[in-house]
């Protein structure tokens, strides 16, 4: 059951992901000017890329936007319940802990994430001017650091668990055929 809500959640994501790409790309203009808004944004870059965009443009962000919050909410589902089945699974005692641990870093991810959400929406959806919140991209590196966090930690669970399982079984035929010529010796 579990298996099949994570592959569930997993296709949203990827639904939601792509939607949000072949949309975006109708409002981001690349420009020498702007190009290191993406990166590290200042008010000023910010203001100079949103007055670059149409009305339909900055209706399409506004848009998009909003679905983020709801994209959240998979996103953080997926990861919660990949996390969970791997803490199931895992059976090294150091690596079940960092596992639990990266569920509150999922939770700081998923607040961090909100709070740049929030104030994006609120600094964009001003008519008249943008303004913006000088630390909004302090928020979007700890909610990157923090996904890239949790699917580093997933995957190596996943490798070293694989690994164990390997050599376990592998000592284990090995073990056998020491076993069947210890027999039949005598």
């Amino acid at each position: 059951m579990m298996k099949i809500i994570t592959w569930m959640l997993l296709i949203m994501v990827l639904a939601f992901s792509s939607f949000w790409l072949l949309q975006a790309k109708q409002f981001i203009i690349v420009d020498v000017d702007t190009s290191g808004c993406f990166y590290k944004p200042d008010c000023e870059c910010i203001d100079r890329m949103y007055k670059g965009w149409s009305i339909e443009q900055k209706n399409l962000y506004l848009k998009l936007m909003r679905l983020d919050f709801i994209y959240m909410v998979f996103y953080g589902l997926l990861l919660g319940f990949m996390l969970y089945i791997e803490m199931q699974k895992q059976k090294v005692y150091w690596l079940n802990n960092l596992l639990r641990f990266n569920v509150f870093v999922l939770v700081i991810t998923l607040l961090s994430d909100l709070t740049e959400n929030s104030f994006s929406l609120y600094y964009f959806s001003r008519t008249s001017h943008v303004g913006c919140f000088k630390w909004s991209y302090v928020f979007t590196y700890i909610k990157w650091a923090g996904v890239v966090c949790i699917l580093l930690v997933l995957l190596m669970s996943c490798l070293i668990r694989k690994i164990n399982s390997y050599l376990s079984s592998r000592t284990k035929k090995s073990l056998e055929k020491q076993n069947v010529d210890y027999k039949n010796e005598s």
